[in-house]
């Protein structure tokens, strides 16, 4: 499996970003009530944002994803996830930060969609289910470490320190997904059995 690139990037990539977004979904309620003091409604308004932002991208992916190649839509949705978040974390109040939770949302359902095609191109038909099962398993393991590391790190750090910690994660991701994408793109544009996983 990570010799076929596009599964390779996926693995790496998404397991990387998960268990930093764990981190964000830990602090946002702290980010909500105490740095915003916008209490549950402002919890809430965040929260339907990025569902939003998550639905949004989902559906748009598909029209990028024909317009341009599989591996720049990838790293250019982890890009908008890091901006999205960066700009939330300096935010004055919670209504300036609903834009950036939409666009942190458009980012990662955008992502998404990304790391399903490539898996789907990149593994054969006969081992896809497995495949996917790997890389979810890894992807989900640091994405729930990334919550228990979360806590005491909001703790002392704050939630602004972590949005802004994550950021900086997700743009080294993002720039991750560009440099294995380059070649992942054109693996994952060859039929998915013609390279072996």
């Amino acid at each position: 499996m990570i010799r076929t690139r596009p599964l390779l990037t996926v693995l790496v990539v998404w397991t990387i970003a998960l268990g930093a977004v764990a981190s964000t979904q830990t602090a946002q309620v702290f980010l909500a009530k105490d740095a915003f003091d916008a209490g549950d409604l402002g919890y809430g308004l965040i929260f339907g944002c990025i569902g939003l932002g998550l639905a949004i991208g989902s559906f748009g992916a598909g029209t990028w994803i024909e317009r341009r190649s599989i591996g720049g839509v990838y790293a250019a949705s982890i890009l908008l996830q890091s901006v999205g978040v960066g700009a939330a974390a300096v935010a004055p109040n919670v209504w300036v930060s609903l834009p950036c939770f939409v666009l942190a949302g458009i980012g990662n359902g955008t992502a998404v969609v990304c790391n399903s095609l490539l898996v789907q191109r990149g593994a054969p038909d006969e081992i896809r289910g497995r495949v996917f099962t790997v890389i979810m398993s890894v992807n989900y393991a640091v994405y729930g470490l990334g919550f228990v590391v979360a806590g005491p790190l909001t703790d002392g750090v704050g939630p602004r320190w972590v949005f802004g910690g994550v950021a900086v994660v997700l743009a080294f991701v993002s720039l991750v997904a560009y440099a294995l994408a380059r070649t992942a793109t054109r693996a994952a544009e060859q039929p998915a059995g013609a390279e072996a996983a």
